[in-house]
């Protein structure tokens, strides 16, 4: 039983290490993905920058409203679902520490049951053997 559970801690670390890996990789791609979204029009710099080519495609849009309102709403959806993900990751991260808490305690138990059984085990041998002197004892008498 005791390598049983040893082995089952064992992969139980492994998945809470996975875990948290996973996690960091899903917040990481999160912050990228959060980075690379265009800013709101141009900066006052290309705006300052010479040439009438430049004028002509800042005054010609580059998306109709539609377009970006479908993009905006799109991005918005996105961040709100890996937000919510990342809650999730929290909540089965914080559910894996616990049950691996309950984990350690209830070993603790094993433990003591244990080490219970081996000291009636030695008790239940000293007696066999009391009881094979006695036996000795009362065919001799």
């Amino acid at each position: 039983i005791r390598s049983r559970l040893d082995k089952l801690a064992r992969q139980f670390e492994v998945a809470g290490n996975k875990f948290e890996h996973i996690s960091r990789l899903v917040l990481d791609k999160h912050k990228a993905f959060a980075s690379q979204v265009p800013q709101a029009g141009p900066s006052a710099a290309q705006l300052e920058s010479t040439g009438q080519q430049q004028q002509q495609q800042l005054a010609e849009p580059l998306l109709d409203d539609n377009q970006v309102a479908f993009a905006l709403a799109s991005v918005a959806e996105r961040n709100e679902e890996i937000v919510k993900l990342e809650s999730d990751l929290t909540d089965l991260h914080t559910l894996f520490k616990d049950v691996a808490t309950l984990a350690q305690m209830q070993q603790e138990s094993l433990d003591t049951i244990e080490t219970a059984v081996m000291e009636a085990n030695a008790g239940v041998a000293a007696g066999v053997s009391e009881l094979v002197k006695a036996k000795k004892y009362q065919t001799r008498a």
